[in-house]
């Protein structure tokens, strides 16, 4: 069957169908403008973002689904919170599943059209290098695996991990409408459910297990009877839980940061009197966080803009009254 199967030229046909399935969406949400929003980047950032949401969802449903009840899967992961290693070894590196078939070729296609679309990226530029090292290597090295197949539960770990995206995103529209932003308690909540979901899918215990898969089936070594190919492609395992495991220090920053300026509302208002070194440096620091927002997200009034602009010894009052 076409869907399921993992034959080189095959996987490619479905990497195709999927990109040109994957621009028909984005394209749609572009379209239909269904903010209206007049700037076309801004409406091309919407886009790309809801279409992130759209493929987080259904590739981590479907990850999900697998490892705990696609057969193979199951009996790996049961292994694995057993600490079993005699019993998961071999069916770490070579067991094969049928949602890696579907779903691995939609994500490729999804990191390839989101690699066409760079200039539509947000966020600082050392952000954006990770993002296009962690497609890179992932349109590079999963092919290896899909077709071979070998290391389809580690392929089913990663697009598991999607869970936590939607999350990530919701938080830019948050910030982006003009009757929400950072100060509403929606910001905060949202903020909260995302740094559960991102830890507990990605950081533990996902984090520490995925890394004891790793060293127990080894299959990047000979023993695990692999070609070459393979064993190089699976070498780069590790680096996806780095990258999370960096991620997540970002956002835990970033949720403490939030939680401890609640009820500090004379913070933006006492920034007018302060040298313009120290409002850099913090401006540098709000944008590094995934919970707080990008430049291109901030859309201060005028008044509000006024009211930061005023002395210092005029109090958080008239702050307050402007924003």
């Amino acid at each position: 069957m076409f869907l399921t199967s993992t034959k080189p030229l095959d996987v490619l046909g479905k990497v195709i169908v999927s990109f040109l399935l994957v621009s028909a969406v984005f394209y749609g949400f572009f379209l239909l403008d269904i903010v209206g929003l007049k700037n076309k980047r801004l409406r091309a950032s919407w886009a790309l973002k809801a279409l992130s949401v759209v493929h987080a969802t259904v590739v981590a449903t479907m990850s999900i689904w697998a490892l705990f009840y696609e057969k193979n899967m199951h009996e790996i992961t049961t292994g694995i919170l057993q600490r079993d290693a005699a019993s998961v070894r071999w069916p770490l590196v070579h067991a094969r599943s049928d949602v890696v078939a579907v779903a691995a070729p939609l994500t490729l296609a999804y990191f390839l059209f989101d690699l066409a679309l760079i200039p539509v990226w947000e966020g600082r530029f050392a952000q954006q290098i990770l993002i296009f090292l962690h497609h890179g290597i992932s349109i590079v090295t999963w092919p290896f695996g899909i077709c071979h197949p070998a290391c389809h539960y580690f392929l089913l770990c990663c697009l598991s991990m999607e869970f936590s995206t939607p999350f990530v995103q919701y938080r830019w529209f948050i910030l982006q409408s003009e009757d929400l932003g950072k100060n509403h308690p929606l910001y905060i909540f949202n903020g909260i459910i995302m740094t559960i979901a991102f830890a507990l899918c990605r950081l533990c215990p996902m984090l520490p297990l995925n890394i004891w898969a790793i060293l127990v089936s080894a299959p990047h070594s000979a023993e695990s009877g692999l070609p070459w190919t393979v064993r190089a492609a699976s070498s780069v395992l590790v680096l996806p839980n780095l990258l999370n495991a960096y991620w997540g220090y970002i956002m835990i920053k970033g949720l403490t940061k939030v939680l401890f300026s609640l009820g500090k509302p004379c913070k933006e208002a006492s920034k007018a009197g302060r040298p313009d070194n120290v409002l850099k440096m913090e401006k540098s620091t709000e944008a590094s966080s995934p919970w707080l927002p990008s430049p291109a997200a901030k859309r201060p009034s005028q008044a509000r803009a006024t009211a930061l602009a005023t002395p210092s010894t005029q109090g958080c009052e008239q702050g307050l009254k402007a924003a």
